[in-house]
């Protein structure tokens, strides 16, 4: 039986594209490894429009198909069909900025993510065919975040961050896992900025900042943690016992750890080619990352504290931004600044379990998002409402 808020969300969107169906015409734009014939597509757009292929999503911008397909070894594929209804939150109906990440995305050869099949048009809608990726979504009760799973999670947050390629919407729905792989899904909003340069303020000022000072780069794992993680330790928190919490938080930052240990031999290779100045930058930023990993390997109650303080801030602001939740930001930033300047007061001196290099990381963090908050929303790639 299929889902009766879905049908209700897709009946506008069919109804929208069959008035703006016109003369039989097929327009291929981009294609994979697979060349399809005309025909082909032809039969998969029409099998949409008719209602042959089941739903597997449906979004303010877009409903999706699985259909069977058996190219690029995959059993299935899926099908994006354009949404042309009011209210869209990507003003790209044509899927040119999806199939362009999913090009780049082939490049950087990262396992578990899509493959992009074909962009076409067909009776002025246009979609967009790639692999299906199989798997389930993250949950504490039904599919919980095991350590193999973070591990292959992180694995491409690494290969994404180091190239600057953000993925910005991290939600659980587009994080899929089975019981030995992990994968994401929809590109829809994702972007590629240049990892090593030196950027403004309005790239600084930003929900997915991380805490680097010398090269503080926007990252997968912190959209991931206030899209996915805040969430999960929510569900966690109401249905496990305390030391179960604890013992995932450890095991998320040990995870975590080995991220900044990578990222800390990428900065060091980095600036192994490069003089002066730049080199130096570099050289700070992999001093930063070797220290960030050993110290969340062993977390100690302020860390797992300054952590959290950081995460749920992003999560706030973002949900203030982009989904009009009321939260009173004001006193959340004045809380946080308040417990992580006692945090560095009472254990910042060398050598101790929450050093002050560590808390004025964080309190970085929280003058960015402060601005950002300030700013008021305006991310040109607004993840989170697809």
């Amino acid at each position: 039986m299929k889902d009766l808020a879905t049908e209700n969300l897709c009946a506008p969107l069919r109804m929208d594209m069959l008035r703006a169906g016109h003369a039989d015409e097929i327009a291929v734009f981009e294609e994979g490894v697979h060349a399809f014939t005309d025909c082909e597509l032809q039969r998969i757009a029409d099998g949409a429009m008719a209602g042959r292929h089941a739903i597997c999503g449906a979004s303010r911008n877009s409903i999706c198909y699985k259909i069977s397909a058996g190219m690029h070894g995959s059993a299935c594929a899926v099908l994006k069909q354009a949404g042309l209804a009011a209210g869209r939150t990507n003003p790209d109906h044509t899927f040119k900025h999806e199939a362009d990440n999913l090009m780049r995305l082939a490049g950087l050869e990262i396992p578990g993510c899509p493959v992009l099949l074909a962009r076409f048009r067909s009776r002025g809608t246009y979609y967009l065919l790639l692999t299906f990726v199989p798997g389930e979504h993250p949950h504490p009760c039904n599919l919980p975040l095991k350590k193999t799973l973070l591990r292959q999670l992180f694995d491409t947050f690494f290969l994404m961050d180091r190239s600057g390629f953000i993925h910005y919407d991290l939600q659980a729905s587009n994080i899929v896992l089975s019981q030995d792989r992990a994968g994401l899904i929809d590109f829809e909003f994702a972007g590629q900025a240049s990892p090593l340069a030196e950027q403004d303020d309005a790239y600084l000022c930003d929900y997915n900042i991380c805490s680097n000072p010398a090269i503080p780069l926007r990252s997968c794992v912190c959209n991931f943690e206030f899209r996915t993680l805040f969430r999960y330790l929510a569900a966690l928190r109401s249905t496990a016992p305390a030391g179960d919490v604890l013992a995932f938080a450890r095991t998320y930052l040990g995870c975590r750890a080995d991220y900044h240990a990578r990222m800390a031999a990428h900065f060091a290779a980095a600036a192994g080619n490069r003089r002066g100045r730049p080199a130096q930058r570099l050289r700070r930023a992999s001093r930063h990352e070797e220290r960030l990993a050993a110290l969340l390997r062993n977390p100690s109650a302020g860390v797992l504290t300054a952590e959290y303080l950081v995460m749920k801030l992003r999560f706030e602001l973002f949900e203030r931004d982009f989904n009009a939740c009321a939260y009173d930001l004001e006193a959340g930033f004045s809380h946080a600044r308040f417990t992580l300047e006692r945090l560095v007061g009472r254990n910042g001196r060398r050598g101790s379990d929450c050093p002050g290099w560590y808390i004025r990381s964080c309190l970085m963090v929280l003058d960015k998002l402060e601005r950002k908050a300030a700013a008021g929303a305006g991310h040109e790639l607004p993840g989170g409402h697809c």
